[in-house]
């Protein structure tokens, strides 16, 4: 590239943007139809979430009511990466439910609703999300859950929680389970 080219190049970079229509003139911003399985992927996509994002996809589903956030709302809490955002997430589930929970609020929330599953059904996609999160911790859970996504094993989504317990790979055989345990 010559010198005058790279030049304009330069020039062209550092130009100031034209100015954004405004008044009448402005196009309008269509909002994308509310889905209560992408509103599960707004309220905890995974563990890179920041607080904000979760705040806003929050206070979208208290706005549309979604009763099938609650079991999402539940599993996220316990892997909420600030008490800011538990709270909130507690928050959101008061005002969806009416209820507020004491003591430990991921574990009564949890034990509450597995008392409640069936007047808090998930989102249809609620299993595969599950699994994409689960999977984060450890990626041996989506080979162990795949086949309830095809009907294969009956499992109760709302029901399977993580233990807390990470293993190390190095530790296992195959997918013969812990060394210490094969004879």
């Amino acid at each position: 590239m010559s010198a005058l080219a790279g030049l304009a190049v330069a020039a062209i970079a550092c130009s100031p943007l034209p100015a954004a229509p405004v008044g009448d003139s402005a196009p309008a911003v269509a909002e994308q139809a509310y889905d209560s399985n992408r509103q599960m992927y707004e309220v905890f996509p995974g563990f890179g979430l920041t607080s904000a994002d979760t705040f806003v996809a929050q206070d979208r589903v208290i706005e549309q009511q979604d009763m099938s956030m609650v079991p999402v709302l539940v599993e996220s809490m316990r892997f909420q990466s600030s008490q800011r955002a538990r709270d909130a997430t507690a928050e959101t589930l008061e005002a969806l439910t009416g209820l507020m929970q004491e003591g430990e609020p991921w574990l009564e929330w949890s034990n509450w609703l597995v008392q409640n599953r069936d007047a808090y059904l998930p989102p249809s996609e609620y299993l595969a999300w599950k699994i994409d999160i689960m999977s984060q911790i450890d990626p041996r859970f989506r080979l162990f859950l795949q086949p309830a996504t095809a009907g294969e094993i009956s499992v109760n989504p709302i029901e399977l929680m993580w233990g807390g317990v990470v293993s190390r790979p190095e530790e296992f055989q195959d997918d013969l389970g812990p060394r210490s345990h094969i004879p």
